[in-house]
């Protein structure tokens, strides 16, 4: 019964170690590219420090922006003219 489970398995084990060499060239390359893009990301982060931006200063011109966006829909959500569905010349 447990004669085709092993079969099995001692082919899986036989490829996995013929496919080894690649798979080991296949994760050296993945390493150098995860080296390349963390020194791409020193090197912005040392160019933004260098010329003096900083880089989350969006975030919170987004969330200035935000509360006043949710007044604008409220107080157009609230007029009757959209309530009765008619925008300009459109009716829905």
């Amino acid at each position: 019964m447990l004669v085709p489970s092993d079969a099995f398995q001692y082919k899986t084990t036989r490829q996995t170690v013929i496919l080894q060499p690649e798979i080991n060239k296949l994760e050296k390359n993945i390493l150098l590219v995860i080296i390349k893009l963390k020194k791409l990301r020193e090197e912005i982060s040392a160019l933004y420090e260098r010329e003096g931006v900083k880089s989350i200063c969006w975030v919170f011109t987004s969330s200035d922006q935000l509360p006043v966006m949710i007044a604008l829909y409220q107080a157009i959500s609230r007029t009757e003219v959209f309530k009765q569905g008619i925008i300009l010349w459109f009716n829905s």
